[in-house]
């Protein structure tokens, strides 16, 4: 066996078989998913409850063709989908350490936190029902992560001199994108954002507002291109003499 073949493992769930590089990766999955995992073989017999398979099974699904043809699934992150979201952090480490709080707490708050305390705090902001993002699946394993919410749940950007409100309008915000290594290059952002638009406005959202910075920008760079959201649809609304770009989708404008 190459080492390559050596590195690949195959990890089967009660739903489908997920190949990882990482051995670690896979117990972390098994175990944030399911509980338990058996040290030899690394299959779980544990079954989701029905109550969870209920419960997943009435989630709504966002589905759609990237690129290259591959299909993805986009879930909200609800209550019952947190050992998805658990998982996805316990692989991603640079996602872990933020959590997705950079934005949601105030600066003082994330500056004095640790990454324990912001893993805990995504978790039971959404434990509580919240919104607070869109997971991407790819053959039912979470691979890639879109943070979407009402803008005023981001105690730190509502306080942002570089990004402040440009009108009253109540906006639903997109602040950041982490798409696992494996499926980047292959328009999955693009499709991110457009399931984003697609939960906000099943959330009576009007407005859906980015802030796109250029690849090479020394800003944050996890927020996506602006490219990314003109293939979305959004529109440059960006104030005069502002230097952070703003771009919104108008969902009234858009699906009438």
């Amino acid at each position: 066996m190459s080492a390559n073949a050596r590195r690949r493992l195959e990890v089967r769930t009660p739903s489908t078989a997920i190949y990882l590089q990482d051995s670690r990766c896979a117990r972390k999955i098994l175990l944030a998913r399911y509980g338990r995992v058996s040290p030899l073989s690394f299959t779980t017999g544990q079954k989701a409850t029905p109550d969870r398979q209920l419960a997943l099974s009435q989630t709504r699904t966002f589905a759609m063709e990237t690129q290259d043809s591959a299909k993805f699934q986009f879930h909200p992150v609800s209550p019952q989908r947190l050992p998805d979201l658990a998982a996805f952090s316990l692989c991603h480490g640079k996602f872990r350490y933020c959590s997705c709080m950079r934005w949601r707490m105030t600066s003082a708050e994330f500056r004095r936190s640790s990454k324990e305390q912001r893993i805990a705090a995504l978790e039971a902001l959404a434990g509580t029902g919240a919104p607070v993002g869109i997971l991407a699946y790819h053959e039912g394993d979470p691979v890639a992560w879109c943070s979407v919410a009402p803008r005023e749940s981001y105690a730190a950007l509502e306080r942002s001199r570089t990004l402040p409100r440009i009108d009253d309008a109540a906006v639903w915000a997109v602040t950041c994108f982490f798409v696992d290594r494996r499926f980047r290059r292959q328009g999955l952002t693009c499709a991110l954002l457009k399931a984003a638009v697609d939960y906000a406005r099943s959330q009576n959202a009007a407005i859906v507002e980015g802030y796109p910075v250029a690849p090479d920008s020394p800003s944050y760079t996890y927020m996506g291109s602006p490219e990314t959201y003109r293939r979305a649809g959004f529109t440059d609304v960006t104030p005069a003499g502002q230097d952070r770009r703003v771009m919104r989708f108008t969902i009234a404008a858009e699906y009438g």
